[in-house]
């Protein structure tokens, strides 16, 4: 399975005076998520 996205965060002046920064910052980011299943142990229970 192959998963992306991207995010944008909109900034508060409260979240300025946490994070110790400016709230008219650009704040976005891309990412990409790769997921492998596979099967290890695979067993056919009979009745």
């Amino acid at each position: 399975m192959f998963n992306v996205g991207y995010s944008h965060m909109f900034a508060t002046d409260t979240m300025a005076l946490l994070k110790v920064g400016d709230a008219n910052e650009i704040n976005n980011w891309a990412w990409v998520m790769v997921t492998f299943k596979h099967n290890f142990f695979k067993h056919n229970f009979k009745k």
